[in-house]
């Protein structure tokens, strides 16, 4: 179901990076994909320790 959900370019999505939960945007490329937050991107395919826990899909606060 997650492999369904992060096709989606620009999707954003709770990982765990070098065992640290994170809140980043799925951002597909033609030859690779990145997790970014502002100008920081982690290369997905160089970086093994990074594990998609899942995607956003609903907030229920109101964002600012």
């Amino acid at each position: 179901m997650i492999e369904v959900l992060i096709q989606k370019n620009s999707s954003t999505v709770i990982a765990n990076v070098n065992e640290e939960l994170v809140v980043k945007t799925f951002i597909k490329g033609k030859n690779n994909n990145y997790l970014a937050s502002g100008p920081n991107k982690i290369e997905l395919s160089e970086n093994p320790n990074v594990i998609i826990w899942g995607v956003v899909t609903y907030v229920i606060h109101k964002l600012q």
